[in-house]
Protein backbone atom coordinates (compact mmCIF):
# COMPACT_ATOMS: atom_id res chain seq x y z
CA UNK A 1 0.00 0.00 0.00
CA UNK A 2 2.71 2.23 0.82
CA UNK A 3 4.08 2.00 -2.70
CA UNK A 4 0.71 2.62 -4.31
CA UNK A 5 0.32 5.69 -2.73
CA UNK A 6 3.22 7.23 -3.27
CA UNK A 7 2.20 7.50 -6.67
CA UNK A 8 -1.44 7.59 -6.31
CA UNK A 9 -4.53 8.81 -4.51
CA UNK A 10 -5.95 5.77 -2.26
CA UNK A 11 -8.98 5.80 -0.57
CA UNK A 12 -8.73 2.84 1.68
CA UNK A 13 -12.25 2.21 3.25
CA UNK A 14 -12.02 -0.04 6.40
CA UNK A 15 -15.17 -1.93 8.53
CA UNK A 16 -15.38 1.15 10.83
CA UNK A 17 -13.54 3.68 13.16
CA UNK A 18 -12.15 1.34 15.55
CA UNK A 19 -10.13 0.19 12.46
CA UNK A 20 -9.37 3.46 11.07
CA UNK A 21 -7.81 4.09 14.88
CA UNK A 22 -5.87 0.87 14.85
CA UNK A 23 -4.53 1.43 11.65
CA UNK A 24 -3.62 4.78 11.59
CA UNK A 25 -0.54 4.56 14.11
CA UNK A 26 0.69 2.14 11.57
CA UNK A 27 0.41 3.79 8.52
CA UNK A 28 1.85 7.03 10.55
CA UNK A 29 5.25 5.02 10.98
CA UNK A 30 6.14 5.39 7.20
CA UNK A 31 4.42 8.31 6.28
CA UNK A 32 4.66 12.06 5.88
CA UNK A 33 1.93 14.05 7.59
CA UNK A 34 0.89 15.17 4.07
CA UNK A 35 0.24 11.68 2.81
CA UNK A 36 -1.97 10.57 5.26
CA UNK A 37 -5.85 11.31 6.07
CA UNK A 38 -8.27 10.27 7.95
CA UNK A 39 -12.06 10.43 7.24
CA UNK A 40 -13.91 8.76 10.35
CA UNK A 41 -17.83 8.32 10.51
CA UNK A 42 -20.09 10.61 12.60
CA UNK A 43 -20.02 8.64 15.84
CA UNK A 44 -24.12 7.96 16.23
CA UNK A 45 -26.79 6.66 14.43
CA UNK A 46 -28.86 7.88 11.24
CA UNK A 47 -31.23 10.54 12.36
CA UNK A 48 -30.38 10.53 16.09
CA UNK A 49 -31.21 13.21 18.62
CA UNK A 50 -27.59 13.26 19.29
CA UNK A 51 -24.87 14.92 17.82
CA UNK A 52 -21.25 13.61 16.77
CA UNK A 53 -18.75 14.26 19.25
CA UNK A 54 -16.89 17.14 18.62
CA UNK A 55 -13.36 14.87 18.16
CA UNK A 56 -14.73 13.45 15.26
CA UNK A 57 -16.23 16.72 13.45
CA UNK A 58 -12.39 17.88 14.01
CA UNK A 59 -11.19 15.43 12.32
CA UNK A 60 -13.27 15.40 9.58
CA UNK A 61 -12.63 19.31 9.17
CA UNK A 62 -9.08 18.47 9.55
CA UNK A 63 -9.65 16.31 5.94
CA UNK A 64 -11.74 18.34 4.80
CA UNK A 65 -9.41 20.85 4.59
CA UNK A 66 -6.30 18.68 3.82
CA UNK A 67 -8.26 17.82 0.96
CA UNK A 68 -8.05 21.29 -1.10
CA UNK A 69 -4.28 21.02 -0.78
CA UNK A 70 -3.75 17.37 -1.74
CA UNK A 71 -5.88 17.42 -4.40
CA UNK A 72 -3.80 16.26 -7.21
CA UNK A 73 -0.76 15.13 -4.93
CA UNK A 74 -0.36 11.44 -3.98
CA UNK A 75 -1.98 10.61 -0.42
CA UNK A 76 -3.51 7.61 1.36
CA UNK A 77 -7.16 7.88 3.25
CA UNK A 78 -8.62 6.49 5.79
CA UNK A 79 -12.31 5.67 5.67
CA UNK A 80 -15.06 3.63 6.75
CA UNK A 81 -17.89 1.75 5.37
CA UNK A 82 -20.56 4.45 7.52
CA UNK A 83 -18.10 7.40 6.00
CA UNK A 84 -18.66 6.43 2.65
CA UNK A 85 -22.72 5.92 2.75
CA UNK A 86 -23.09 9.48 3.87
CA UNK A 87 -22.77 12.40 1.11
CA UNK A 88 -20.01 15.33 2.59
CA UNK A 89 -20.70 18.93 1.32
CA UNK A 90 -18.72 20.76 -1.37
CA UNK A 91 -16.87 22.91 0.66
CA UNK A 92 -16.55 26.33 -1.69
CA UNK A 93 -19.64 27.90 -0.47
CA UNK A 94 -17.95 28.28 3.06
CA UNK A 95 -14.32 28.40 2.43
CA UNK A 96 -13.89 32.17 2.30
CA UNK A 97 -15.64 32.79 5.89
CA UNK A 98 -12.81 32.44 8.02
CA UNK A 99 -11.26 35.12 10.86
CA UNK A 100 -7.61 35.91 11.03
CA UNK A 101 -6.15 36.91 14.28
CA UNK A 102 -1.97 38.64 14.02
CA UNK A 103 -0.26 39.56 16.82
CA UNK A 104 0.51 43.86 17.19
CA UNK A 105 -3.20 44.18 15.05
CA UNK A 106 -5.72 46.38 16.58
CA UNK A 107 -9.39 44.24 17.15
CA UNK A 108 -12.51 45.05 18.83
CA UNK A 109 -13.24 42.59 21.12
CA UNK A 110 -17.14 43.06 21.10
CA UNK A 111 -16.89 42.27 17.27
CA UNK A 112 -14.64 39.62 17.22
CA UNK A 113 -17.10 37.66 19.75
CA UNK A 114 -20.10 38.27 17.49
CA UNK A 115 -17.99 37.36 14.75
CA UNK A 116 -16.98 33.92 16.45
CA UNK A 117 -20.86 33.73 17.21
CA UNK A 118 -21.83 34.09 13.10
CA UNK A 119 -19.15 31.35 12.67
CA UNK A 120 -21.24 28.63 14.70
CA UNK A 121 -18.19 28.87 17.48
CA UNK A 122 -19.64 27.61 21.13
CA UNK A 123 -19.07 30.52 23.83
CA UNK A 124 -18.00 28.56 27.27
CA UNK A 125 -16.71 29.06 30.39
CA UNK A 126 -13.90 27.24 30.03
CA UNK A 127 -12.22 25.82 26.40
CA UNK A 128 -11.81 22.46 26.28
CA UNK A 129 -12.85 21.23 23.04
CA UNK A 130 -12.29 22.10 19.46
CA UNK A 131 -15.02 24.77 18.29
CA UNK A 132 -15.37 26.38 21.41
CA UNK A 133 -13.73 30.16 23.02
CA UNK A 134 -14.09 31.76 26.32
CA UNK A 135 -13.77 35.66 27.01
CA UNK A 136 -12.43 37.08 29.93
CA UNK A 137 -11.59 40.53 30.18
CA UNK A 138 -9.07 40.65 28.10
CA UNK A 139 -7.84 37.52 26.78
CA UNK A 140 -9.63 35.02 24.44
CA UNK A 141 -9.14 31.38 24.52
CA UNK A 142 -10.27 29.51 21.21
CA UNK A 143 -9.60 26.15 19.72
CA UNK A 144 -10.15 26.08 16.24
CA UNK A 145 -11.56 23.68 13.99
CA UNK A 146 -9.13 21.48 12.58
CA UNK A 147 -6.89 22.22 15.44
CA UNK A 148 -4.91 19.88 17.33
CA UNK A 149 -4.55 22.35 20.45
CA UNK A 150 -6.08 25.59 21.79
CA UNK A 151 -5.10 28.97 21.12
CA UNK A 152 -5.01 31.89 24.11
CA UNK A 153 -5.27 35.90 22.47
CA UNK A 154 -3.90 38.34 24.84
CA UNK A 155 -4.89 42.00 24.99
CA UNK A 156 -3.95 45.38 25.45
CA UNK A 157 -6.61 47.17 24.83
CA UNK A 158 -7.58 46.79 21.71
CA UNK A 159 -4.12 45.46 20.40
CA UNK A 160 -3.38 41.65 20.31
CA UNK A 161 -0.60 41.55 22.28
CA UNK A 162 0.67 38.02 22.04
CA UNK A 163 -1.30 34.45 21.10
CA UNK A 164 0.29 31.79 22.79
CA UNK A 165 -1.25 27.87 22.60
CA UNK A 166 -1.93 26.40 25.67
CA UNK A 167 -3.07 23.02 27.36
CA UNK A 168 -6.59 22.51 27.84
CA UNK A 169 -6.01 20.55 31.05
CA UNK A 170 -3.49 22.59 32.78
CA UNK A 171 -5.11 25.52 31.44
CA UNK A 172 -1.19 26.89 30.93
CA UNK A 173 0.21 28.75 27.95
CA UNK A 174 3.51 28.39 26.82
CA UNK A 175 4.49 28.36 22.88
CA UNK A 176 4.32 31.90 21.14
CA UNK A 177 2.72 31.82 17.80
CA UNK A 178 2.09 35.34 15.55
CA UNK A 179 -1.10 34.54 13.72
CA UNK A 180 -3.97 32.19 13.78
CA UNK A 181 -6.73 31.40 11.06
CA UNK A 182 -10.34 30.58 12.34
CA UNK A 183 -12.41 28.87 9.78
CA UNK A 184 -16.19 28.04 9.52
CA UNK A 185 -17.23 25.30 10.19
CA UNK A 186 -18.32 22.31 7.42
CA UNK A 187 -20.75 20.30 9.59
CA UNK A 188 -22.92 21.86 10.65
CA UNK A 189 -22.10 26.24 9.53
CA UNK A 190 -24.00 28.18 11.50
CA UNK A 191 -23.50 31.67 10.02
CA UNK A 192 -26.35 33.93 8.41
CA UNK A 193 -26.04 32.58 4.97
CA UNK A 194 -26.24 28.96 6.08
CA UNK A 195 -28.75 29.78 8.42
CA UNK A 196 -31.20 31.71 5.82
CA UNK A 197 -30.42 28.25 3.54
CA UNK A 198 -31.90 25.84 6.20
CA UNK A 199 -34.65 27.69 7.16
CA UNK A 200 -36.00 28.34 3.43
CA UNK A 201 -34.80 24.88 2.25
CA UNK A 202 -37.01 22.95 5.44
CA UNK A 203 -40.26 25.25 4.81
CA UNK A 204 -39.93 24.11 1.05
CA UNK A 205 -40.22 20.36 2.15
CA UNK A 206 -42.01 20.21 5.71
CA UNK A 207 -43.94 23.82 4.93
CA UNK A 208 -44.65 26.55 7.93
CA UNK A 209 -43.90 25.53 11.46
CA UNK A 210 -45.65 27.08 14.28
CA UNK A 211 -43.61 25.25 17.56
CA UNK A 212 -41.09 27.93 18.73
CA UNK A 213 -39.26 24.44 19.87
CA UNK A 214 -37.90 23.01 16.86
CA UNK A 215 -35.34 23.43 14.99
CA UNK A 216 -36.62 26.26 12.35
CA UNK A 217 -37.03 28.65 15.17
CA UNK A 218 -33.57 27.45 17.50
CA UNK A 219 -31.55 27.63 14.48
CA UNK A 220 -31.77 31.38 14.63
CA UNK A 221 -30.57 32.06 17.99
CA UNK A 222 -27.93 28.90 17.32
CA UNK A 223 -29.38 27.51 20.97
CA UNK A 224 -30.60 23.74 21.48
CA UNK A 225 -29.73 22.61 18.20
CA UNK A 226 -28.12 18.88 19.80
CA UNK A 227 -28.30 16.59 16.34
CA UNK A 228 -28.73 19.10 14.47
CA UNK A 229 -26.04 17.71 11.57
CA UNK A 230 -28.71 14.99 10.66
CA UNK A 231 -30.03 18.34 8.71
CA UNK A 232 -26.67 18.84 7.43
CA UNK A 233 -28.09 19.34 3.55
CA UNK A 234 -30.18 22.08 4.28
CA UNK A 235 -27.41 24.17 5.19
CA UNK A 236 -26.31 24.49 1.35
CA UNK A 237 -27.66 25.84 -1.66
CA UNK A 238 -26.33 22.48 -3.48
CA UNK A 239 -26.40 19.10 -3.16
CA UNK A 240 -24.16 17.41 -1.11
CA UNK A 241 -21.48 14.56 -2.93
CA UNK A 242 -20.73 11.24 -2.43
CA UNK A 243 -16.64 10.54 -1.49
CA UNK A 244 -15.80 9.17 -4.39
CA UNK A 245 -16.81 12.30 -5.98
CA UNK A 246 -15.48 14.46 -3.40
CA UNK A 247 -12.06 12.76 -2.40
CA UNK A 248 -11.67 11.80 -6.69
CA UNK A 249 -9.65 8.67 -5.59
CA UNK A 250 -7.43 6.75 -8.57
CA UNK A 251 -7.69 3.48 -6.49
CA UNK A 252 -9.95 2.02 -3.63
CA UNK A 253 -8.97 -1.09 -1.13
CA UNK A 254 -11.17 -2.41 0.63
CA UNK A 255 -12.95 -6.06 2.21
CA UNK A 256 -14.37 -8.42 -0.45
CA UNK A 257 -17.83 -8.02 1.87
CA UNK A 258 -17.80 -4.12 0.82
CA UNK A 259 -20.82 -4.17 -1.16
CA UNK A 260 -23.08 -6.97 0.58
CA UNK A 261 -22.54 -4.33 3.90
CA UNK A 262 -23.20 -1.25 1.85
CA UNK A 263 -26.44 -2.36 1.12
CA UNK A 264 -27.26 -4.42 4.62
CA UNK A 265 -26.54 -0.68 6.07
CA UNK A 266 -28.48 1.21 2.96
CA UNK A 267 -31.48 -0.64 4.41
CA UNK A 268 -31.12 0.11 8.07
CA UNK A 269 -31.11 3.66 7.16
CA UNK A 270 -34.29 3.36 5.46
CA UNK A 271 -35.89 1.51 7.99
CA UNK A 272 -34.52 4.31 10.50
CA UNK A 273 -36.55 6.95 8.47
CA UNK A 274 -39.70 4.80 8.32
CA UNK A 275 -40.16 5.02 11.69
CA UNK A 276 -38.99 8.81 12.05
CA UNK A 277 -41.33 9.28 9.39
CA UNK A 278 -43.95 7.95 10.75
CA UNK A 279 -43.89 9.20 14.12
CA UNK A 280 -43.55 12.86 12.18
CA UNK A 281 -46.57 12.16 10.57
CA UNK A 282 -48.56 11.64 13.44
CA UNK A 283 -46.87 14.69 15.55
CA UNK A 284 -45.79 17.16 13.05
CA UNK A 285 -46.59 20.12 15.53
CA UNK A 286 -43.81 17.73 18.42
CA UNK A 287 -41.14 16.99 15.88
CA UNK A 288 -38.52 18.21 13.54
CA UNK A 289 -39.38 16.30 9.96
CA UNK A 290 -36.79 13.78 9.29
CA UNK A 291 -35.24 14.86 5.38
CA UNK A 292 -35.35 11.69 3.06
CA UNK A 293 -32.22 8.69 2.90
CA UNK A 294 -31.12 10.56 -0.48
CA UNK A 295 -30.47 13.61 0.67
CA UNK A 296 -27.98 12.25 3.25
CA UNK A 297 -26.85 9.09 2.14
CA UNK A 298 -25.72 8.04 -0.92
CA UNK A 299 -28.29 5.33 -2.67
CA UNK A 300 -26.68 1.94 -3.29
CA UNK A 301 -26.73 2.10 -7.09
CA UNK A 302 -24.64 5.37 -7.07
CA UNK A 303 -21.91 3.32 -4.87
CA UNK A 304 -22.12 0.95 -7.56
CA UNK A 305 -22.10 3.10 -10.17
CA UNK A 306 -18.68 5.10 -9.06
CA UNK A 307 -17.12 1.75 -8.13
CA UNK A 308 -17.13 0.49 -11.52
CA UNK A 309 -15.02 3.16 -12.98
CA UNK A 310 -12.72 3.63 -10.28
CA UNK A 311 -9.62 0.93 -9.97
CA UNK A 312 -10.75 -1.40 -6.90
CA UNK A 313 -8.43 -4.05 -4.79
CA UNK A 314 -11.04 -6.37 -2.60
CA UNK A 315 -9.01 -8.20 -0.03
Amino acid sequence: IRRLYSKDQILLILQNNEEIDKFLPLFKLFSYDSELLDFPAWDCMPYDDISPTKSIINRRFKTFKQREKIRDKPCLILTSIDALIQKVPITDEIKKLFLKFTTKCSYNIIQIRKDLQDLGYKRVNLVLEPNEYAIRGGIIDIWPLGEAVPYRLDFFGDQLDEIKIFNPISQIANTKVNSILIESPIEVPLNDINVDNFVTNYRKIFGPVVNKDLLIHTIKTKHRLEGVEHWLPLFYSTNLVNLFNFFNPSLVIAKNDLLSMIKKKIKEIQNIYNEKSTFYEENRDENNGPLTPNKLYVEELELSQCLQKINKCFI
